[in-house]
């Protein structure tokens, strides 16, 4: 029997593990298939920048137990090991797994797909952090670190930076509860390939959630003192090869573009703001869909 082994479970290789289960490896009985990850749960990471301001999402509208969505798949034909991925031997098609529970294990595969995904710097839990349980850890540890700062500084000036400053501006700055600081590197947020005037619209909105906008400015280095401040060090933004973007500031307001037609606010919060996708991400986290295509009802 041939062993399709797939390395990640987040956004990219839910669908394909499903899918593959179904098309493929389920209708004979040529193929079985090996699920490598080191974590038990799905993170959903379009929703994050409003998961850490505290009482606004539960863990479970971000966060999906993968046991309960691979119980079905009999043991014969699919297995799934926690674990990282440590070393590859492409000429002899083994991969190398760093078990969680201590120990390793050589697989060998007949196709290997490589779904890992990325990660998030100074262990932000924009993405998983190794375990589900260091994701949640992390998550609660920031929330209670926000819910008892004065200042708030967010640092970076890409998408998640700036959906983070829009949601911690609509939650206190705009009514003077805390002082919400962002540091952006280049004049105005994001980047091209945003369109400039969707870039001063965004500035001109999180100016009115009175968010203080420290433009052309890179963080260094951040110390904690006390527990007053949050410095949060994001990832440069790295602009993705398409010309439409949105972005929402905080639960009622957005800001986006589609080619060169500018979207109105509105228009963002019902495509995106409402819900931040997590009214479809139980479907994605059990692979019946991606965010743009949809394979079963």
């Amino acid at each position: 029997m041939k062993t399709i082994v797939v390395l990640g479970v987040g956004v990219a290789a839910a669908p394909i593990i499903r899918q593959t289960m179904r098309n493929v490896v389920l209708p004979g009985d040529d193929f079985r298939m090996v699920v490598v990850a080191p974590t038990s749960h799905f993170l959903w990471p379009i929703a994050m920048p409003r998961v850490v301001v505290p009482g606004q999402l539960a863990d479970d509208k971000v966060m999906f137990d993968l046991w309960s969505i691979f119980k079905d798949y009999p043991s014969s034909k699919f297995e799934f090991v926690l674990g990282k991925a440590s070393m590859l031997d492409a000429s002899g098609k083994r991969v190398t797994v760093e078990l969680n529970d201590s120990g390793t294990r050589d697989l060998v595969y007949h196709t290997l797909i490589v779904a890992t995904g990325s990660t998030a710097r100074d262990d932000m839990p924009w993405k998983v952090l190794d375990t589900a349980e260091k994701t949640s850890e992390k998550l609660h540890n920031l929330q209670d670190d926000i819910k008892r700062a004065k200042t708030i500084v967010v640092a970076g000036g890409g998408a998640t930076g700036t959906e983070t400053a829009g949601e911690l501006g609509f939650e206190y700055a705009r009514n003077g509860d805390k002082e919400v600081y962002f540091v952006h590197s280049q004049d105005l947020p994001l980047s091209a390939p945003v369109l400039p005037s969707v870039r001063r619209q965004i500035k001109a909105e999180l100016e009115k959630l009175k968010v203080t906008l420290i433009p052309n400015t890179t963080v260094t280095s951040a110390t904690r003192s006390g527990g007053d401040t949050v410095p949060a060090a994001l990832p440069e933004y790295k602009p993705a090869t398409t010309n439409m973007a949105m972005v929402t500031l905080g639960r009622s307001r957005g800001a986006g573009h589609f080619g060169g037609f500018k979207l109105f606010s509105f228009m963002v919060y019902m495509a995106k703001g409402r819900f931040l996708g997590t009214d479809y991400a139980p479907a994605l986290a059990m692979g019946k869909r991606t965010m743009m295509t949809t394979f079963e009802k």
